[in-house]
Order: C-alpha cells, then structure tokens, then sequence
C-alpha cells in the first residue's frame, strides 16, 4: 500500500518521514498526530504541512479488515517510515 501511494504521488516518502519524525519524541511514539479531537494535533503550526494522512489511513483500514485491534497506528507510522527509508530511498 505505501510503494502504491508512493508511486502515485512521491512526494508521499518525505511526508512519511516527517510525520514520523513529529510523532516520536524523548518518551516515544504515541501516533498522536494522528489523532482529531478537540484541537487536533495536525492542525498545529508543526504540523500544518504535514501530509501522508491518507496512506496511514489506507493501511489502518486494510489491517482492521485481517486483523482488527491487533496493529496500532504507531505502528503502521513507524513501519510507513522505515518502508521508506529502506525501500524507496
């Protein structure tokens, strides 16, 4: 799913690295990026540029269709980076 987006449109691969990159920090990864509650964390000022959202979204639906509550959308970031990194780059 990520090589289909990322064929699609490459802009994708720097995208995923940087959402990584904003997720993780001293304590780890907690995908709360991701997350749209009130006063979503990817519309604050870091955050406003970043893009990707749709190829996590893809992959999250995908793996809750085989294997619901098992794969955490921290996971799927971190998995989505390092594809990247090891794959496509």
């Amino acid at each position: 799913m990520v090589t289909s987006h990322i064929n699609s449109d490459s802009s994708l691969a720097p995208c995923l690295l940087r959402m990584h990159s904003l997720d993780c920090f001293v304590q780890g990864c907690d995908a709360s990026v991701l997350i749209a509650v009130s006063g979503p964390e990817e519309t604050t000022f870091p955050n406003l540029a970043l893009g990707g959202y749709e190829v996590i979204d893809d992959v999250k639906t995908k793996l809750e269709a085989a294997c619901p509550g098992i794969v955490s959308c921290t996971d799927i970031v971190t998995l989505a980076a390092r594809f990247v990194v090891l794959v496509i780059i």
